[in-house]
Protein backbone atom coordinates (compact mmCIF):
# COMPACT_ATOMS: atom_id res chain seq x y z
CA UNK A 1 0.00 0.00 0.00
CA UNK A 2 1.37 3.22 -0.58
CA UNK A 3 1.72 5.42 2.61
CA UNK A 4 1.83 9.56 2.27
CA UNK A 5 5.94 9.52 1.58
CA UNK A 6 6.38 12.68 3.30
CA UNK A 7 5.44 11.31 6.29
CA UNK A 8 7.09 7.36 6.06
CA UNK A 9 10.40 9.47 5.63
CA UNK A 10 9.98 11.41 8.57
CA UNK A 11 8.54 8.19 10.84
CA UNK A 12 12.02 6.17 9.39
CA UNK A 13 13.83 8.81 10.18
CA UNK A 14 12.93 9.85 13.55
CA UNK A 15 12.30 6.28 14.88
CA UNK A 16 15.38 6.39 16.62
CA UNK A 17 14.48 8.96 19.73
CA UNK A 18 11.83 6.28 20.80
CA UNK A 19 14.91 3.29 20.66
CA UNK A 20 15.35 3.36 24.79
CA UNK A 21 11.28 4.09 25.72
CA UNK A 22 10.36 1.23 23.12
CA UNK A 23 12.71 -1.26 25.12
CA UNK A 24 10.31 -1.22 28.01
CA UNK A 25 7.01 -1.99 25.83
CA UNK A 26 7.07 -5.99 25.17
CA UNK A 27 4.88 -7.73 27.29
CA UNK A 28 5.78 -9.47 30.61
CA UNK A 29 7.77 -12.31 29.59
CA UNK A 30 8.29 -11.15 25.92
CA UNK A 31 11.06 -12.18 23.70
CA UNK A 32 13.18 -10.64 20.85
CA UNK A 33 12.83 -12.92 18.46
CA UNK A 34 10.10 -15.80 17.34
CA UNK A 35 10.72 -19.03 17.52
CA UNK A 36 8.03 -19.65 15.10
CA UNK A 37 6.64 -16.72 12.93
CA UNK A 38 3.09 -16.48 13.89
CA UNK A 39 0.53 -15.62 10.47
CA UNK A 40 -2.84 -15.19 11.56
CA UNK A 41 -6.05 -15.82 9.19
CA UNK A 42 -7.82 -13.02 10.96
CA UNK A 43 -7.01 -9.69 11.93
CA UNK A 44 -9.73 -8.50 14.48
CA UNK A 45 -9.73 -4.66 15.48
CA UNK A 46 -11.87 -4.27 18.55
CA UNK A 47 -12.58 -0.96 21.01
CA UNK A 48 -13.80 2.53 20.53
CA UNK A 49 -12.99 5.26 16.90
CA UNK A 50 -9.18 4.92 17.26
CA UNK A 51 -8.53 1.88 15.21
CA UNK A 52 -12.34 2.49 13.42
CA UNK A 53 -12.63 2.76 9.44
CA UNK A 54 -16.15 3.39 7.96
CA UNK A 55 -17.47 2.88 4.53
CA UNK A 56 -20.04 5.39 4.42
CA UNK A 57 -20.59 4.98 0.82
CA UNK A 58 -20.07 1.30 0.25
CA UNK A 59 -17.32 2.02 -2.81
CA UNK A 60 -14.59 0.67 -0.29
CA UNK A 61 -12.75 3.37 -0.32
CA UNK A 62 -13.81 4.84 3.75
CA UNK A 63 -12.77 6.88 6.20
CA UNK A 64 -11.04 6.72 9.61
CA UNK A 65 -11.96 8.81 12.83
CA UNK A 66 -8.92 11.38 12.08
CA UNK A 67 -7.63 13.13 9.73
CA UNK A 68 -8.31 11.86 5.82
CA UNK A 69 -6.33 12.63 2.58
CA UNK A 70 -8.62 13.13 -0.34
CA UNK A 71 -5.94 15.14 -2.59
CA UNK A 72 -5.17 12.33 -4.44
CA UNK A 73 -6.40 10.63 -7.57
CA UNK A 74 -7.41 6.65 -6.78
CA UNK A 75 -4.58 5.63 -9.66
CA UNK A 76 -5.23 3.44 -12.24
CA UNK A 77 -5.41 -0.43 -11.39
CA UNK A 78 -3.63 -2.52 -13.69
CA UNK A 79 -2.87 -6.62 -13.79
CA UNK A 80 0.05 -6.31 -12.11
CA UNK A 81 -0.31 -3.04 -9.69
CA UNK A 82 -2.49 -2.54 -7.07
CA UNK A 83 -4.65 0.67 -7.01
CA UNK A 84 -3.89 3.27 -4.41
CA UNK A 85 -7.56 3.84 -2.55
CA UNK A 86 -7.79 7.50 -0.80
CA UNK A 87 -7.98 5.17 2.34
CA UNK A 88 -4.88 3.91 2.17
CA UNK A 89 -3.14 6.84 3.09
CA UNK A 90 -2.43 8.50 6.25
CA UNK A 91 -2.89 5.05 8.02
CA UNK A 92 -3.96 3.94 11.38
CA UNK A 93 -1.78 1.79 13.23
CA UNK A 94 -4.06 -1.04 12.61
CA UNK A 95 -3.93 -0.32 9.06
CA UNK A 96 0.33 -0.63 9.15
CA UNK A 97 -0.67 -4.25 10.84
CA UNK A 98 -2.52 -5.06 8.17
CA UNK A 99 -0.24 -4.12 5.65
CA UNK A 100 2.42 -6.43 7.77
CA UNK A 101 0.15 -9.47 6.98
CA UNK A 102 -0.93 -8.69 3.80
CA UNK A 103 -4.62 -8.18 5.14
CA UNK A 104 -7.28 -5.69 3.63
CA UNK A 105 -10.11 -4.45 5.47
CA UNK A 106 -13.76 -4.22 3.66
CA UNK A 107 -13.70 -0.69 4.49
CA UNK A 108 -10.44 -0.04 2.71
CA UNK A 109 -10.12 -2.74 -0.52
CA UNK A 110 -9.24 -1.54 -3.38
CA UNK A 111 -9.85 -3.04 -6.89
CA UNK A 112 -6.90 -4.94 -7.86
CA UNK A 113 -7.12 -4.95 -11.54
CA UNK A 114 -9.43 -3.37 -14.11
CA UNK A 115 -11.92 -6.16 -13.94
CA UNK A 116 -12.81 -4.82 -10.40
CA UNK A 117 -11.43 -7.77 -8.79
CA UNK A 118 -10.98 -7.61 -5.18
CA UNK A 119 -9.53 -9.35 -2.51
CA UNK A 120 -11.11 -11.21 0.26
CA UNK A 121 -11.35 -9.10 3.18
CA UNK A 122 -9.27 -10.56 6.20
CA UNK A 123 -8.94 -7.71 8.56
CA UNK A 124 -12.30 -6.73 10.33
CA UNK A 125 -13.16 -3.12 12.04
CA UNK A 126 -15.38 -3.83 14.93
CA UNK A 127 -15.20 -1.08 17.55
CA UNK A 128 -17.78 1.60 17.99
CA UNK A 129 -17.17 5.34 17.65
CA UNK A 130 -17.73 6.54 21.84
CA UNK A 131 -17.78 2.98 23.33
CA UNK A 132 -17.25 3.15 26.58
CA UNK A 133 -15.12 -0.64 28.36
CA UNK A 134 -18.41 -1.88 30.11
CA UNK A 135 -20.91 -0.22 27.65
CA UNK A 136 -23.50 -3.29 27.47
CA UNK A 137 -24.10 -2.67 23.50
CA UNK A 138 -20.79 -1.35 22.43
CA UNK A 139 -18.19 -1.92 24.94
CA UNK A 140 -15.71 -4.29 24.66
CA UNK A 141 -17.61 -7.55 26.08
CA UNK A 142 -20.22 -7.29 23.07
CA UNK A 143 -17.50 -6.56 20.68
CA UNK A 144 -16.18 -10.02 21.73
CA UNK A 145 -19.30 -11.72 22.29
CA UNK A 146 -19.97 -11.06 18.52
CA UNK A 147 -16.74 -12.50 17.09
CA UNK A 148 -17.38 -16.16 15.70
CA UNK A 149 -15.10 -18.44 15.96
CA UNK A 150 -12.41 -16.93 17.92
CA UNK A 151 -9.12 -18.54 17.92
CA UNK A 152 -5.54 -19.52 18.00
CA UNK A 153 -5.39 -18.59 14.23
CA UNK A 154 -6.29 -14.71 14.61
CA UNK A 155 -4.63 -11.25 16.18
CA UNK A 156 -7.11 -8.90 17.95
CA UNK A 157 -6.44 -5.30 18.08
CA UNK A 158 -7.48 -4.03 21.26
CA UNK A 159 -7.86 -0.17 21.10
CA UNK A 160 -10.19 1.44 23.83
CA UNK A 161 -10.24 3.51 27.13
CA UNK A 162 -10.01 7.07 25.72
CA UNK A 163 -13.35 7.59 26.44
CA UNK A 164 -13.48 6.44 29.73
CA UNK A 165 -11.18 8.53 30.66
CA UNK A 166 -13.07 11.58 29.70
CA UNK A 167 -16.08 10.03 30.93
CA UNK A 168 -14.21 9.45 34.33
CA UNK A 169 -13.11 13.16 34.52
CA UNK A 170 -16.44 14.84 33.76
CA UNK A 171 -17.82 12.36 36.11
CA UNK A 172 -15.81 14.09 38.93
CA UNK A 173 -16.42 17.36 37.71
CA UNK A 174 -20.10 16.80 38.05
CA UNK A 175 -19.79 15.01 41.25
CA UNK A 176 -20.05 11.71 40.88
CA UNK A 177 -16.79 11.10 42.78
CA UNK A 178 -16.36 12.86 45.72
CA UNK A 179 -12.04 12.87 45.82
CA UNK A 180 -9.62 12.64 43.04
CA UNK A 181 -8.77 9.27 44.56
CA UNK A 182 -12.21 8.27 44.01
CA UNK A 183 -11.74 8.73 40.06
CA UNK A 184 -8.59 7.70 39.87
CA UNK A 185 -9.85 4.41 41.63
CA UNK A 186 -13.00 4.11 38.80
CA UNK A 187 -10.34 4.74 36.05
CA UNK A 188 -7.92 2.01 37.35
CA UNK A 189 -11.31 -0.22 37.71
CA UNK A 190 -12.21 0.30 33.97
CA UNK A 191 -8.79 -0.40 32.79
CA UNK A 192 -9.23 -3.86 34.73
CA UNK A 193 -12.16 -4.74 33.18
CA UNK A 194 -10.60 -4.02 29.38
CA UNK A 195 -8.02 -6.30 30.80
CA UNK A 196 -10.51 -8.99 32.07
CA UNK A 197 -11.89 -8.66 28.21
CA UNK A 198 -8.20 -8.97 26.61
CA UNK A 199 -7.67 -11.87 29.08
CA UNK A 200 -10.93 -13.42 27.67
CA UNK A 201 -9.77 -13.12 24.40
CA UNK A 202 -6.20 -14.66 25.31
CA UNK A 203 -8.36 -17.30 26.32
CA UNK A 204 -9.20 -18.86 23.25
CA UNK A 205 -6.04 -18.95 21.80
CA UNK A 206 -5.73 -15.52 19.57
CA UNK A 207 -2.98 -13.84 20.27
CA UNK A 208 -3.79 -9.85 20.80
CA UNK A 209 -2.02 -6.54 19.96
CA UNK A 210 -2.92 -4.01 23.02
CA UNK A 211 -2.54 -0.35 23.13
CA UNK A 212 -3.00 1.58 25.94
CA UNK A 213 -4.09 5.12 26.12
CA UNK A 214 -1.68 8.30 24.90
CA UNK A 215 -1.45 10.98 26.74
CA UNK A 216 -4.49 12.80 27.32
CA UNK A 217 -3.29 14.96 30.16
CA UNK A 218 -1.49 17.00 27.24
CA UNK A 219 -4.57 17.17 24.64
CA UNK A 220 -6.73 19.88 23.46
CA UNK A 221 -8.93 18.69 25.60
CA UNK A 222 -7.38 18.69 28.78
CA UNK A 223 -5.73 21.94 27.89
CA UNK A 224 -9.46 23.20 27.54
CA UNK A 225 -10.34 21.77 30.90
CA UNK A 226 -7.09 23.33 32.43
CA UNK A 227 -8.36 26.76 31.17
CA UNK A 228 -11.62 26.00 32.78
CA UNK A 229 -10.54 24.37 36.03
CA UNK A 230 -7.15 24.80 37.43
CA UNK A 231 -5.64 21.72 37.89
CA UNK A 232 -8.07 20.02 35.67
CA UNK A 233 -4.77 18.55 33.07
CA UNK A 234 -3.26 16.77 35.99
CA UNK A 235 -5.79 15.08 37.07
CA UNK A 236 -6.88 13.90 33.42
CA UNK A 237 -2.88 12.73 33.09
CA UNK A 238 -2.83 10.87 36.41
CA UNK A 239 -6.79 9.21 35.42
CA UNK A 240 -5.17 8.38 31.97
CA UNK A 241 -2.10 6.60 33.88
CA UNK A 242 -4.67 4.61 36.00
CA UNK A 243 -6.51 3.11 33.37
CA UNK A 244 -3.16 2.24 31.65
CA UNK A 245 -1.91 0.79 34.60
CA UNK A 246 -5.23 -0.98 35.49
CA UNK A 247 -5.03 -2.48 31.76
CA UNK A 248 -1.51 -3.64 31.73
CA UNK A 249 -1.31 -5.20 35.03
CA UNK A 250 -4.65 -7.17 34.54
CA UNK A 251 -4.00 -9.05 31.77
CA UNK A 252 -3.08 -12.21 32.34
CA UNK A 253 -1.11 -14.30 31.28
CA UNK A 254 2.17 -11.42 31.94
CA UNK A 255 3.47 -13.27 28.55
CA UNK A 256 4.83 -11.80 25.81
CA UNK A 257 4.34 -15.03 23.58
CA UNK A 258 0.36 -14.37 23.77
CA UNK A 259 -0.01 -10.75 23.53
CA UNK A 260 2.65 -7.30 22.64
CA UNK A 261 1.82 -3.83 24.37
CA UNK A 262 2.09 -1.04 22.24
CA UNK A 263 2.61 1.76 24.54
CA UNK A 264 0.65 4.88 22.93
CA UNK A 265 1.72 6.94 26.26
CA UNK A 266 4.98 6.89 26.76
CA UNK A 267 5.43 7.68 22.42
CA UNK A 268 2.62 10.65 22.70
CA UNK A 269 4.85 11.68 25.30
CA UNK A 270 7.94 12.23 23.88
CA UNK A 271 6.67 13.79 20.64
CA UNK A 272 4.66 16.18 23.44
CA UNK A 273 8.05 16.66 24.76
CA UNK A 274 9.97 17.68 21.69
CA UNK A 275 7.45 18.22 18.97
CA UNK A 276 9.91 19.89 16.23
CA UNK A 277 11.44 16.58 16.69
CA UNK A 278 8.75 14.51 15.06
CA UNK A 279 6.27 17.66 13.45
CA UNK A 280 6.73 19.78 10.32
CA UNK A 281 7.32 23.23 10.89
CA UNK A 282 5.31 24.92 12.67
CA UNK A 283 5.24 22.16 14.93
CA UNK A 284 1.91 22.15 16.80
CA UNK A 285 1.01 20.32 20.01
CA UNK A 286 -1.85 22.09 21.26
CA UNK A 287 -4.41 22.65 18.83
CA UNK A 288 -6.86 20.17 16.97
CA UNK A 289 -7.34 20.24 13.09
CA UNK A 290 -10.90 19.24 12.89
CA UNK A 291 -13.75 19.26 15.14
CA UNK A 292 -15.37 15.65 16.46
CA UNK A 293 -18.12 16.79 14.37
CA UNK A 294 -16.11 16.77 11.23
CA UNK A 295 -15.97 13.04 12.04
CA UNK A 296 -15.27 10.73 10.16
CA UNK A 297 -15.94 11.50 5.94
CA UNK A 298 -15.15 15.90 6.96
CA UNK A 299 -12.13 15.83 8.47
CA UNK A 300 -9.52 16.09 4.96
CA UNK A 301 -6.57 17.47 4.44
CA UNK A 302 -7.82 18.47 0.88
CA UNK A 303 -10.95 17.13 -0.82
CA UNK A 304 -11.72 16.53 -4.66
CA UNK A 305 -15.55 15.11 -3.72
CA UNK A 306 -18.14 17.32 -5.31
CA UNK A 307 -20.07 19.83 -3.30
CA UNK A 308 -17.15 20.05 -0.45
CA UNK A 309 -14.96 23.43 -0.64
CA UNK A 310 -11.41 22.47 -0.61
CA UNK A 311 -9.72 23.18 2.84
CA UNK A 312 -6.14 23.14 2.32
CA UNK A 313 -4.95 24.87 5.63
CA UNK A 314 -5.27 21.37 6.82
CA UNK A 315 -2.04 19.98 7.60
CA UNK A 316 -1.11 16.32 7.95
CA UNK A 317 2.37 16.55 9.25
CA UNK A 318 1.80 19.41 11.42
CA UNK A 319 -0.21 18.62 14.19
CA UNK A 320 0.25 16.05 17.12
CA UNK A 321 -3.77 16.06 17.38
CA UNK A 322 -6.38 15.77 14.65
CA UNK A 323 -9.33 16.23 17.45
CA UNK A 324 -9.01 17.32 20.82
CA UNK A 325 -8.61 13.68 22.02
CA UNK A 326 -7.59 11.93 19.13
CA UNK A 327 -4.10 11.94 17.89
CA UNK A 328 -2.85 12.83 14.52
CA UNK A 329 -0.84 11.26 11.19
CA UNK A 330 2.30 11.27 12.59
CA UNK A 331 1.18 10.13 16.14
CA UNK A 332 -0.10 6.96 14.01
CA UNK A 333 2.93 6.59 11.92
CA UNK A 334 4.97 6.01 15.15
CA UNK A 335 2.56 4.30 17.10
CA UNK A 336 2.03 2.06 13.72
CA UNK A 337 5.82 1.21 13.28
CA UNK A 338 5.69 -0.02 17.41
CA UNK A 339 2.71 -2.25 16.83
CA UNK A 340 4.53 -4.06 14.11
CA UNK A 341 7.30 -4.60 15.24
CA UNK A 342 5.67 -6.09 18.01
CA UNK A 343 3.90 -8.02 15.79
CA UNK A 344 7.45 -9.48 14.58
CA UNK A 345 9.82 -9.64 17.52
CA UNK A 346 7.01 -10.83 20.20
CA UNK A 347 7.44 -14.84 20.04
CA UNK A 348 3.79 -15.30 19.30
Amino acid sequence: MTFLRPLRRRGLRLLAPLAAAAALLVACGGGTSQVQVFKPARLLVVGDETGMLVDVDGNQDGYRYGLNDRTTAIVAATATTAATAHCQLLPTPAQQVAVHYDMRFKECNPALNDTGERPEPRAHSLGRAGALTEDPATGLKAQVDGISNLGPDDMVVVTIGTNDIIAVYEQRRAGTWATDAQAIAEARRRGQVAADQTTRILATGARALVFNVPVLGKSPYAISAEAAVAGSADLIGRITLAFNAGLQIGIQPQDGRYWGLVNAYDTTEVMERYPASYLSSPANKTDALCTAAMLPQNCLIVTDTDGVAPDTSLKSNTHLWTTDRLIGPVAQLQIGAQAVSRAVNNPF
